[in-house]
C-alpha cells in the first residue's frame, strides 16, 4: 500500500504542474507550433521525398541497366589476322601468331596436320590479350607441314589455317618441238588450295594434248604433248584458298632440233 500511495502523489504533482503552466501558454500557440512541426515533417521511401503525409506513392519497377560488359554483343570467334607460312632453318625457333576476338573470350586451340599441339618441351602455347602465339622451340624435318588454329566460344567456332604455299615449286623445262613436257607441283593450304595454270596473262584450259591433274593431297602437274615453237614461253601455277593465294613459275624453252626434253 505505501507504493501505490507514492505513485498516485507523484502523478498529481505532475498534472498540477500543467495545469499551473497552462495559464501562461495559451493553447493557440501550442497548437500552431504542432501544426507547423507536422507541415515541415517530410518522408523518405525508396529515394523518393514524400511532403505530404497524406499522399499516396505509387513505386514502379526501375528501366533494367546493365553494366558496360553486360552492354557488348555477344559474338562467336573472329580471326582478326591471318596466318603466314614461315620458312625456318633446322634448329632455329618458329612462332605462329594470330589476334581474335570474341564475347566471351574463346579458347584456342593448335593442331599440326591435323593433329592437336599441346603444350610440351616442343611445343610452348603463349596468349596475351587478343594474341594467341604457338612457338616451336627447335624445328626439325617432323614439324614440317601444316599448321592450324581454331578458337571456340559457347556461341560458335571458326577455323584458321594458313594461306596456300608451294612446297614443290614447278621446275624450267627445255623441250624440242613435238616432244612432250610436264611441269610439278606441290602446294599446302586448308582447305586445299584450288590450282590455275597460267602461260603469260592467259589461264590454260584442259584439252587432248594439255592435261591438268590435281591431287587431294595439293599435288598436281600439268602435262603437254606435241609441243609446238608457239608453246614456249612463261608457265605459272596459282594456288588459292579463302586465306589468300601463291605463285610459282617456270619457263619452257625449245631448244635446237634434236634436242631432248627434261
Amino acid at each position: 500500500m505505501c507504493s501505490f500511495q507514492f505513485q498516485v502523489t507523484e502523478t498529481l504533482f505532475i498534472l498540477d504542474i500543467v495545469t499551473s503552466l497552462a495559464q501562461y501558454f495559451p493553447t493557440e500557440s501550442c497548437s500552431t507550433t504542432i501544426t507547423t512541426v507536422e507541415e515541415q515533417e517530410e518522408t523518405y521511401c525508396s529515394g523518393v521525398q514524400l511532403p505530404q503525409k497524406t499522399k499516396t506513392l505509387e513505386l514502379k519497377p526501375e528501366a533494367k541497366r546493365y553494366s558496360s560488359t553486360l552492354e557488348k554483343k555477344k559474338e562467336k570467334p573472329v580471326f582478326l589476322s591471318q596466318l603466314s607460312p614461315a620458312a625456318v632453318i633446322s634448329g632455329e625457333t618458329a612462332r605462329f601468331t594470330v589476334r581474335v576476338s570474341g564475347l566471351p573470350k574463346p579458347t584456342v586451340q593448335w593442331s599440326h596436320n591435323g593433329k592437336l599441339i599441346k603444350s610440351s618441351s616442343a611445343y610452348r602455347l603463349l596468349e596475351e590479350k587478343q594474341e594467341f602465339t604457338l612457338v616451336i622451340t627447335q624445328v626439325t624435318s617432323e614439324y614440317e607441314g601444316e599448321y592450324s588454329c581454331t578458337a571456340a566460344n559457347r556461341f560458335g567456332q571458326t577455323t584458321l589455317s594458313q594461306p596456300p604455299t608451294f612446297t614443290a615449286q614447278i621446275q624450267p623445262v627445255r623441250c624440242s618441238e613435238g616432244g612432250e613436257v610436264s611441269f610439278h607441283y606441290k602446294a599446302d593450304g586448308d582447305p586445299v588450295p584450288a590450282v590455275k595454270w597460267y602461260k603469260g596473262a592467259f589461264q590454260i584450259q584442259p584439252s587432248r594434248n594439255c592435261i591438268i591433274t590435281a591431287s587431294p593431297d595439293g599435288s598436281g602437274f600439268i602435262s603437254m604433248k606435241s609441243v609446238k615453237q608457239e608453246d614456249s614461253g612463261l608457265y605459272s601455277c596459282k594456288a588459292s584458298n579463302q586465306f589468300g593465294e601463291a605463285t610459282c613459275s617456270a619457263e619452257l624453252v625449245q631448244p635446237q632440233q634434236g634436242s631432248r626434253c627434261h
